[in-house]
């Protein structure tokens, strides 16, 4: 897909309706079935996956979520390589989950690694195997330990959070249904969340995610919020030069291209991607350079590099410790 436009971010970590984007399940088939889009299981068995199917499953398990996506996709491949996968990722799907053990699950987990705006969940049912069948350090990579449903526990955590308006949750004390929380002993935790992976665990009588990484170690709620932007930010300056006859290389052209940024701030802020100031104020900036100061070469060729935005990212609490007192009389 041919754009006019290249949004950039660098993370700058500071010191101490249908949302966006919607699941797909893809599995290996003797014969090809094709992508579809499906509102309900009824279609998910219409599309060519029987109740009996793991795929049928995992959409199952996505629905029954307590914020379920309003849509999933589904698709069978011949062959799971990366020739094929690339004929998917035109698609407007961002969760990616595989089902079946005959994936290759570090051969889809190299591919996703390699766009811009997916995002692999895939399942193991040891820690051990983190290294050994996913192999990756990904951003885009969401590991989920589970002993003994390790695919649909991945599943329930890509439909939990793609039902999740974007910026709103952090990955971690996710509430998964349908799934049954891992008794494991602290050091086993320690191990799982020492791989960048995360497990389901009960806490206060629900069974949550453990954690909130992605295989890099950054939490995946940052790359979420990165993603939209550049998206959104990407879409809407198109869509300006799309519907505009002529945007003017002048001061008044270049604020109509500031406007959007300062926009898609403003729709940052409000979905609670962008942190306040004490004065209950958003802490971000935008400021797109003048006429006056772009190179003339770059005037010539009609290019404008001068937009520049920065922002603090509103993170998220996953700990607390607090302390009280006892008076005795």
């Amino acid at each position: 897909m041919a754009l006019d436009v290249k949004v950039t971010i660098s993370l700058l970590k500071a010191i101490g309706s249908l949302n966006w984007g919607y699941p797909l399940i893809l599995s290996k088939s003797e014969s090809a079935i094709a992508y579809a889009e499906c509102e309900s299981l009824d279609e998910v068995v219409t599309a060519g996956f029987a109740a009996t199917t793991d795929t049928y499953k995992a959409a199952e398990i996505m629905f029954a979520q307590k914020n379920p996506p309003a849509k999933i996709a589904v698709c069978g491949l011949a062959t799971v390589d990366a020739t094929n996968l690339a004929t998917l990722t035109g698609k407007g799907w961002r969760h990616l989950v595989t089902v079946g053990e005959d994936i290759t699950q570090s051969v889809v987990a190299t591919y996703v690694a390699g766009t811009t705006d997916k995002m692999y969940f895939t399942g193991v049912s040891a820690t051990a195997d983190i290294a050994t069948k996913v192999n990756s350090e990904s951003d885009r990579v969401v590991v989920v330990v589970h002993s003994t449903n390790a695919d649909l526990a991945a599943a329930a955590v890509a439909g939990e959070v793609a039902g999740n308006t974007v910026g709103s949750i952090t990955y971690k004390n996710l509430v998964i249904k349908g799934i049954d929380a891992e008794n494991l002993s602290e050091t086993a935790i320690t191990a799982i969340h020492t791989a960048h992976a995360i497990t389901l665990l009960e806490k206060a009588g629900d069974v949550v995610t453990s954690e909130g990484f992605v295989m890099s170690g950054e939490y995946a709620d940052i790359i979420d919020c990165k993603d939209y932007i550049i998206s959104q930010l990407t879409y809407k300056t198109q869509k300006l030069l799309n519907n505009t006859g002529k945007i003017p290389y002048d001061d008044k052209g270049i604020g109509l291209l500031e406007n959007i940024a300062v926009d898609v701030m403003k729709d940052a802020y409000s979905k609670g991607m962008i942190a306040e100031d004490e004065n209950g104020e958003p802490i971000y900036t935008v400021s797109y350079a003048l006429r006056s100061e772009q190179d003339e070469g770059d005037i010539e060729k009609r290019k404008y590099i001068g937009g520049r935005f920065a922002f603090t990212l509103a993170g998220a609490i996953h700990e607390a410790s607090i302390t009280g007192e006892i008076s005795v009389i």
